[in-house]
């Protein structure tokens, strides 16, 4: 953005009152003035760079309901917002960026970090035909506001409703569960509503499934949640709850920042802790469960090692159940054609990073290697969270002259991700840290062995008595021989994953476990 220090002169131009009422709809407020763009046979067009919309409202607010609509030609992939209140100077740090879907659309609430009552509107750098757009802002200045933004949004929403809070919309492990808990729960008739801390690109899965779902954009910070932006997340959540909704489901340990909030607003709380002690230590999670402990209504594991690891922190908690979460059942294809990897491949899944042991994979891949054995590819699935990591890796990989054997993939489309999982000649479940991972629930569900590292986590619960491999002390060398000796023998390995998808089928049936949720609601 150019030229974004400098006094904004509050002039009303001659906007054509058409335009505006068929562009912007604004409540409490109105176009106030516009700069490099100007509207010609009713298209918006800018005439030099930096072109902007400036907004003025009547009372100041700190947090409002936006629904953009850009023409589908539009090529940025973000707009800007500019905010300040009074007559003061725009400045860079009172930015807010909104990145719009595919359709070139976005639809949320955005939380400011002071009162504004102007707002500078940014939709490109650029000299474009922007045609046809629609704004839509309401400051959410009350608990009425909130109810219409609500409301505009998903006029579907019914009373006694379901609340799922999820820390992002990523495509990894606790996000995913949130979306298929919705999933399930709007076929049994519940009425459901998806809260989101932060996006990601389940966004759009939800948008397409018509599953209700608010991105809370710029409110939760790290360390804590201010005291001003506490009181107007209270304002918002109680507006869920005078339209009917009194049921909450808190997903991950993240989500304790908020509980606090969902208790005084009347809410009944069933918390999922995914968690493990060293991600709790490490990222300083530690409030967080102290607060999930002392307002959740119930506190749910998803394996023994993880209640342990809480308790280790927080003390005993009485309203603890253990219920891992189940396969979900997924939708089936055929292989997809469209990834290139040999007929025999060992297949590792997860966000590229320590905690998930991207690297003990890459080693034990190389041991086989090593050893002139070419029968397998080695395939990794999941996001470039750790992008250094993932530099070193390839260095390491190259340096070694394997690099023709390694498939790394960031993303894949649900059917794509299921054919890879059922094709796949062994599972390494490499992680350092893991309390119960979809994962390995969707490798044992196929029928695909699973190698995994003891006191690990959950694994350990779901792969013994001959139900997968479980290997100590993180042992790359014995991972490598045990997953080659193992695969030699196809009886034993047959006898292995039917035991396995036995006992899953008895015990991880995702419907059951969405009763076991509900059942804690009553």
């Amino acid at each position: 953005m150019k030229n974004i220090m400098r006094k904004l002169h509050v002039k009303e131009d001659q906007i054509p009152p058409d335009a505006v009422m068929n562009t912007f709809d604004v409540k409490y407020g109105k176009l106030l003035k516009t700069e490099n763009v100007v509207l010609r046979n009713g298209s918006w067009r800018t005439t030099s760079d930096d072109p902007f919309f400036i907004f003025q409202f009547s009372s100041p607010f700190q947090q409002a309901y936006l629904e953009l609509k850009m023409n589908k030609q539009f090529s940025e992939d973000e707009v800007i917002f500019v905010y300040y209140a009074s007559d003061e100077n725009f400045t860079q740090k009172n930015t807010v960026k909104i990145s719009v879907n595919s359709n070139k659309m976005y639809e949320g609430v955005i939380f400011f970090h002071e009162t504004v009552q102007f707002i500078r509107f940014d939709p490109c750098e650029h000299i474009i035909d922007l045609a046809s757009f629609h704004i839509k802002i309401i400051p959410l200045i009350s608990e009425t506001d909130c109810r219409e933004a609500i409301l505009n949004k998903y006029s579907c929403i019914k009373g006694n409703g379901i609340v799922l809070v999820s820390h992002d919309l990523t495509k990894t492990g606790a996000p995913i569960l949130v979306c298929n808990i919705a999933r399930s729960l709007i076929d049994r008739g519940e009425q459901v509503i998806v809260l989101a801390q932060n996006g990601g690109i389940l966004l759009h899965m939800l948008q397409q499934d018509k599953i209700p779902v608010f991105v809370l954009t710029d409110l939760f910070e790290k360390k804590s949640l201010k005291q001003s932006k506490r009181d107007i997340f209270s304002t918002f959540i109680r507006a869920f709850y005078q339209i009917g909704y009194s049921r909450v489901l808190l997903n991950t340990i993240i989500s304790g920042n908020i509980a606090k909030i969902f208790k005084t607003e009347g809410f009944k709380i069933i918390t999922l802790i995914h968690e493990m002690r060293t991600s709790i230590e490490h990222y300083n999670f530690g409030r967080y469960g102290e607060d999930i402990r002392l307002y959740s209504d119930a506190v749910v594991f998803p394996a023994e090692c993880v209640k342990k690891d809480f308790e280790s922190l927080y003390g005993e908690t009485s309203n603890a159940y253990i219920y891992p979460q189940g396969y979900f059942q997924k939708e089936n294809a055929d292989r997809a054609s469209e990834i290139l990897v040999s007929e025999k491949y060992i297949l590792g899944l997860g966000t590229f990073s320590l905690r998930k042991g991207t690297d003990l994979f890459c080693s034990a891949a190389i041991e086989i290697l090593k050893r002139g054995i070419r029968d397998y590819q080695f395939v990794w699935i999941g996001d470039y969270e750790d992008t250094e990591l993932y530099y070193w890796l390839k260095l390491q990989i190259q340096k070694a002259g394997f690099e023709k054997y390694f498939i790394f993939i960031p993303l894949l489309p649900e059917n794509s991700y299921n054919s890879m999982v059922k094709s796949a000649s062994a599972f390494w479940l490499t992680s350092r840290e893991d309390p119960f991972p979809n994962v390995m629930i969707d490798a044992v569900f196929n029928k695909v062995p699973v190698f995994a590292f003891l006191h690990a986590g959950g694994a350990d619960s779901l792969l013994a008595d001959g139900r997968g491999f479980l290997i100590s002390r993180f042992d790359i060398v014995k991972l490598a021989d045990l997953t080659l000796q193992s695969l030699k023998n196809s009886k034993e390995i047959e006898t292995m994953t039917n035991t396995a998808r036995n006992y899953a089928v008895l015990n991880l049936q995702f419907e059951n476990y969405i009763q076991k949720l509900i059942d804690l609601w009553e």
